[in-house]
């Protein structure tokens, strides 16, 4: 939401999910009776921003009140920088009023002044107000009435140590600064040559040294508070509180719980805040199922704002094969008999039975061709041809009969080339004949000479 015009937001529910901020305010009148949720899954957001912009002038907020941000972000209000440098002392947010902040890192992100925070509860998980440098701008704050300003590390951090900005902070005695972690409220380094302010009560403060009052409190009942007589800091009325176990709102890895507390004297009750748990996750989870040869895998998400994407996984071991008793093939010609074993999801192996060897073809002529000869097995039927070459054979016999001679070589034989030259090596043109009974008949010739005989 961009808001300009010194418009204003008033009662109602602002619920971000997206990136950067819930209100990009540059002009404003005033937001109040409001909720803002943020649920955005990017790390960089927060609640409500103050920008520039060219034509509505200088970043500027008359009052926010009565506004209760939860899971904001990395903020719940920052200035962006962006305080008017004609008059770097001006507040960018004049009234901060009866408002609860619970910010992931930072309540308050400061780099202009507040004009006064009155009545309000403002916590992050590192700081409740941080303040950081920019432009050389001056930074103050009014605190008034009873305010709760509470951080992890530190209530207030700031450090100027090297600018010429100057940080000014005045605090009622009804204003408390926490650290829910036990240590030091304010982490603050200023610059020593350009002396920052802070009048605050309850502490004393030299430099970047804050020190607490020793305080000595007395009084105090369900009508009065109780004081300090050192400082004059005020203290919660003296109540006897007992807590409404049925309301307490348990805290996780992204927001702050709460308790509830009633008194048993009187009809006053409180709510504290109980510290942000990191290890609170809620976590839920997707499975990929294993398979026979693949893990699988629980991934686990946390649900809780923006810890949304936080995530590991464990791993589920495969299955392994489970395999049925397996099928018998017997032995072929030329396979040896083997079992194979089916896993039901289609997986197989097989296993050679080592007692039932390949057969063996049997092979027998069964035609022949052009330089070849098949054999058919006649267990199987396969088939294959052998390739026949001519070879010089011995001519055993020759007999002349008529026009013919009849020319001795063996039955093996189909097939024969017949040279005949009067010379040896002086061959005339072969003929290629057929083999008949071990026999070839050729032509006869009247000329003496010699027969040379090659034969498949």
């Amino acid at each position: 939401m961009m808001l300009g015009g010194y418009a204003s937001v008033i009662n109602g529910t602002v619920k971000h999910t997206g990136k950067t901020c819930a209100i990009k305010a540059y002009e404003v009148d005033r937001l109040e009776d409001l909720i803002i949720i943020i649920e955005s899954e990017a790390t960089n957001t927060g609640g409500v921003s103050l920008r520039d912009h060219n034509t509505m002038g200088k970043a500027h907020i008359n009052v926010i009140k009565n506004v209760k941000m939860i899971g904001t972000g990395n903020y719940g209000i920052e200035t962006y920088g962006k305080g008017d440098p004609a008059n770097k002392t001006r507040p960018v947010i004049d009234l901060i009023e009866n408002v609860e902040i619970d910010s992931i890192t930072y309540g308050l992100d400061l780099s202009a002044s507040i004009g006064t925070i009155k009545n309000s509860v403002i916590s992050g998980s590192k700081s409740g107000i941080s303040i950081k440098n920019s432009n050389d701008f001056s930074v103050t704050i009014n605190f008034v009435g009873n305010n709760d300003i509470m951080g992890g590390e530190s209530a207030v951090v700031a450090n100027y140590s090297s600018s010429t900005g100057t940080v000014g902070i005045t605090a009622d005695k009804y204003t408390d600064f926490i650290n829910t972690s036990g240590g030091d409220a304010f982490n603050v380094k200023v610059s020593t040559t350009n002396p920052s302010t802070f009048d605050i009560v309850g502490y004393t403060v030299e430099g970047n040294t804050f020190t607490e009052c020793e305080h000595s409190v007395s009084g105090g009942s369900c009508t009065e508070r109780a004081e300090c007589s050192i400082c004059g800091k005020a203290f919660d009325y003296v109540h006897n509180f007992v807590e409404d176990e049925s309301k307490r709102v348990l805290p996780n890895c992204t927001i702050q719980g709460k308790a509830y507390y009633n008194c048993s004297d009187c009809d006053a009750s409180k709510e504290e805040f109980i510290p942000r748990d990191a290890d609170a996750h809620e976590w839920v989870s997707t499975t990929k199922d294993p398979t026979h040869t693949e893990d699988g895998l629980i991934s686990y998400n946390c649900l809780y704002g923006s810890c949304v994407g936080e995530e590991y996984t464990t791993t589920i071991p495969a299955l392994g094969h489970t395999y049925d008793d397996g099928v018998k093939t017997s032995a072929t010609c030329d396979k040896a008999g083997f079992t194979t074993f089916t896993c039901s999801c289609g997986h197989s192996y097989e296993v050679v039975d080592e007692n039932d060897p390949a057969l063996g073809h049997s092979y027998e002529k069964t035609g022949s061709g052009d330089g070849y000869v098949e054999y058919t097995c006649g267990t199987c039927g396969d088939v294959k041809q052998e390739e026949v070459l001519y070879v010089s054979v011995a001519v055993s016999a020759i007999e002349i009969d008529g026009d013919e001679a009849k020319l001795t070589i063996g039955s093996e034989y189909t097939e024969a080339i017949v040279y005949f030259g009067e010379n040896l090596g002086e061959w005339g043109e072969p003929t290629t004949e057929e083999v008949v009974d071990g026999v070839i008949t050729v032509p006869a010739t009247t000329a003496t000479g010699f027969f040379k005989v090659e034969a498949k």
